[in-house]
C-alpha cells in the first residue's frame, strides 16, 4: 500500500451502534483494495452504521454507507444492508471499490477524449 493510501482518513460514525476494534480493523481490511488501487486519487472516506430494527434483530438490520471523496468528484456514496455488520461492511466496501472504479475510468475517458480532440482540431490529422 503506499504511503499517501495509508494515511488516507477514514472516519467511523456509528450511529445507534457499539464499535469495536476488531470492527474498526474489518473496515482498513475491507477498504484496503480500494486503497491500494486508487489511495493517490482519495481524500477521505467516511463509513455510517445503523441497526434498522433495534434490538429485534430480524431479517437485514445492519445498514452500512460508505462515502468516499475522490479528487475531480462529487463524493461517491453507497450502502449496504445484511443481516450483520461485517456482512454489511464487506458488501459496502466491494460496492465503493466498483463506484470509485468506474468514476475513474469515466475520468479518464474524458480526459483521453479531450486530449484527442484538441490534437485532431489543430491539424485535422492528429499528427500536428
Amino acid at each position: 500500500m503506499s504511503p499517501r493510501a495509508s494515511n488516507l482518513p477514514i472516519l467511523i460514525k456509528p450511529g445507534n451502534l457499539q464499535t469495536s476494534a476488531a470492527i474498526e480493523a474489518w473496515v482498513h481490511r475491507k477498504l484496503a483494495g480500494a486503497f491500494r488501487r486508487y489511495g493517490a486519487m482519495m481524500t477521505a472516506v467516511e463509513v455510517h452504521f445503523e441497526d434498522v430494527n433495534g434490538p429485534r434483530h430480524t431479517g437485514d438490520d445492519a445498514h452500512c454507507v460508505m462515502e468516499a471523496r475522490v479528487n475531480g468528484r462529487t463524493p461517491i456514496a453507497v450502502r449496504a444492508r445484511s443481516h450483520d455488520l461485517y456482512s454489511a461492511i464487506d458488501a459496502a466496501a466491494r460496492k465503493l471499490e466498483a463506484a470509485i472504479g468506474r468514476a475513474v475510468e469515466r475520468i479518464d475517458t474524458r480526459a483521453r477524449r479531450r486530449f484527442r480532440v484538441g490534437r485532431t482540431g489543430r491539424g485535422g490529422t492528429g499528427s500536428g
